[in-house]
């Protein structure tokens, strides 16, 4: 890795997509929570919506990559993406994310109220498409406070580098064999 991208522990991307594009996002967002209606993935959200590897989200990740492996100075393949929306009085602590959350880019898309995001003892503002990069399974990073505001969208990506320690993880094989497996059965009757 980059050693300017490991001593700073992240690295903010203003403009990582367009405010356009994050608005269009946002739109995307809160049109398939309403058909879906998502519940949240976290106690300390209970007012969140969570959506797994959204469309709009695969494409941001196919699109940036090579971006993304420019900053950290390695190859990196995705494992999974998420949006969350986020409500009044939901708190993000103080953590770390699993090994497929090797390098980890939160998207923020739309808010009513600034949200602070952390990384360590850092504090950043974001505008709808900036972006954070940072090591998400040893970076600490929270929000500051719970939003105060009526709703904050927020988009995540996650990648892990091709020749590092958590490259088995790719495309987020963790239940790749159980998947598999009902798959072969639904198509094969196998």
């Amino acid at each position: 890795m980059k050693q300017e991208f490991l001593d700073a522990k992240f690295a903010l991307i203003p403009n990582f997509i367009s405010p356009e594009h994050a608005e269009q996002c946002a739109s995307e967002l809160r049109y398939t929570n309403s058909i879906g209606n998502y519940e949240s993935d976290w106690d300390v959200a209970p007012n969140a919506s969570s959506i797994s590897d959204p469309t709009f989200g695969l494409e941001i990740m196919c699109d940036k990559n090579s971006l993304i492996n420019d900053i950290v100075g390695e190859y990196l393949v995705p494992t999974y993406c998420f949006s969350r929306i986020y409500r009044t009085g939901d708190t993000l602590p103080k953590h770390t994310d699993r090994a497929a959350c090797e390098v980890s880019l939160t998207v923020h898309l739309d808010g009513d109220a600034e949200w602070l995001f952390a990384c360590y003892d850092s504090e950043l503002s974001l505008n709808p498409g900036d972006a954070v990069l940072y090591l998400g399974h040893v970076v600490p990073h929270y929000r500051v406070d719970p939003y105060k505001g009526k709703e904050y969208l927020q988009f995540f990506m996650h990648y892990v580098r091709t020749r590092g320690c958590h490259k088995e993880v790719y495309f987020d094989k963790r239940d790749m064999k159980v998947n598999e497996k009902k798959l072969m059965e639904e198509l094969y009757g196998i």
